[in-house]
């Protein structure tokens, strides 16, 4: 049954935020009259009010004026002036989610989900889609070069990428046509509660797929497995291992990036040279070769590929400046983290040390998987952390890195005060490469010269 249509003026509380920015990104590529608020200016509310959305950078209950409904971020508090006015007057409130499935009522949507990799498979299979021709729209949580540096965009034809976060329960907004399941992992675990009901979400994910439809998982994966029996539609399975369907063969990873061979289904297709290092990346590329394949389009597109340099913030490159190469990855649960380091080992030239530095996000998540991080940063070279980014979680959640630092076996590490006892620390070579004008994001990987 198609969704009621969406009013012409929507207004988005949060609307700064990376997923609300796109999703508003994707509201006036439809006409629509978009306002929105956001305590906090950034390149993204600038760059919303120069297409045309009023913004403005406080929350006050008359914003909402004019609006035929309310689209409001997750981390929206419930006592928000806003949020309680609109609900006074009767406006209809949305979470993003609800949202963006109303957007996509009637495109033929891939919505790519999983603990880890979402954004660059969904990045990888509109970069496919787009060099086919078939002018995909596309919403996916970080800026992607190769589609002219934005993270949305409406498109013209009927096929639609998204990225499909299982964060503060969303997957069960989302109706997909094709559903990709890259891995099943434990993060956002406190939105459910137990293992058992984030596999739950992810398996009706999946189940929701219907007629005609396919769900694409890692067959590697042994979070898929535990849900995989009992996926009642069509399923092909990627991965390295032996029994999938797509896979790939002679693998090599170095300095120069990853190459590998690609098979579909028995059959030898291609040979790929990808610019990005790491086992991970494959395992993304053959999950985003698959998602095509089962929408029909010819394997040559995947050649795109070979020019895909990742999203921001996924080993994103950043150069060299006085013998340190830095690169900064968003990986913050220990499996990404420890596939990053592990990537990282890979570039390395003799005499180069790998130097690490990370600050875990979110005190739950850290206190619950204190000891995974230790693991994965265990016998790097150097390793310096910063203090837990709170990400919004009450202060009665607190805790500290030194969970994680006293865990770490090896060479230990040092626990820094803030950015600049870090930059202190580092000979400010940091500093060079990363703009100081706005807090840093970390981890940050970091490749260091003989020199260093």
């Amino acid at each position: 049954m198609a969704s009621e249509p969406l009013p012409r003026h929507l207004h988005l509380l949060g609307i700064g935020g990376a997923g609300m920015a796109g999703l508003a990104d994707l509201l006036l590529d439809r006409g629509h009259m978009v306002s929105g608020s956001d305590l906090r200016a950034s390149a993204d509310t600038a760059r919303l009010a120069a297409r045309g959305a009023r913004i403005a950078h406080e929350h006050r209950a008359e914003a909402v004026d004019g609006a035929g409904m309310l689209v409001i971020s997750d981390a929206v508090p419930a006592d928000n002036a806003e949020l309680q006015e609109a609900r006074q007057r009767g406006i209809p409130i949305l979470r993003r989610a609800q949202a963006l499935d109303r957007i996509l009522d009637g495109r033929r949507t891939v919505m790519v989900a999983g603990s880890h990799g979402k954004s660059t498979t969904a990045a990888m299979i509109a970069c496919v889609l787009d060099a086919a021709g078939a002018e995909p729209g596309f919403a996916i949580g970080a800026d992607v070069p190769a589609l002219g540096g934005g993270r949305a965009r409406i498109g013209t034809g009927p096929l639609f990428v998204a990225e499909a976060c299982e964060a503060f329960q969303n997957l069960a907004f989302f109706h997909p046509k094709v559903a990709v399941l890259t891995n099943i992992d434990d993060d956002h675990l406190e939105h459910y509660g137990t293992q058992e009901r984030l596999d739950a979400a992810f398996l009706a994910f999946a189940r929701r797929v219907g007629p005609g439809g396919t769900v694409v998982v890692s067959g590697d994966d042994p979070g898929v497995a535990r849900i995989l029996d009992v996926i009642d539609v069509p399923v092909i399975r990627f991965g390295l291992g032996p029994g999938n369907d797509v896979t790939a063969n002679d693998l090599a990873i170095d300095g120069g990036g990853t190459r590998f061979s690609v098979r579909i289904f028995g059959r030898t297709a291609m040979r790929l040279a990808l610019p990005l290092p790491g086992r991970h990346v494959v395992a993304n590329a053959l999950a985003a070769i698959a998602a095509c394949h089962a929408v029909g389009e010819t394997v040559a597109a995947a050649l795109a590929l070979e020019r895909f340099g990742g999203v921001a913030r996924r080993w994103q490159d950043h150069g060299t400046a006085g013998g340190v190469r830095i690169v900064d990855d968003y990986a913050h649960h220990p499996t990404a983290l420890a596939a990053t380091i592990d990537a990282a080992r890979t570039t390395l030239g003799p005499g180069q040390r790998l130097v690490v530095i990370f600050q875990p996000q979110l005190p739950s998540r850290t206190r619950r998987l204190a000891r995974g991080f230790a693991e994965a940063l265990s016998g790097v070279d150097a390793l310096f952390l910063l203090e837990v980014d709170p990400g919004g979680e009450p202060e009665t959640q607190h805790a500290s890195s030194r969970l994680i630092l006293d865990a770490v076996t090896g060479r230990g590490g040092t626990l820094c005060d803030d950015i600049e006892d870090l930059l202190d620390r580092t000979g400010h070579r940091v500093a060079t490469l990363l703009d100081r004008s706005a807090r840093p994001e970390l981890p940050v990987i970091a490749g260091e010269g003989a020199d260093g």
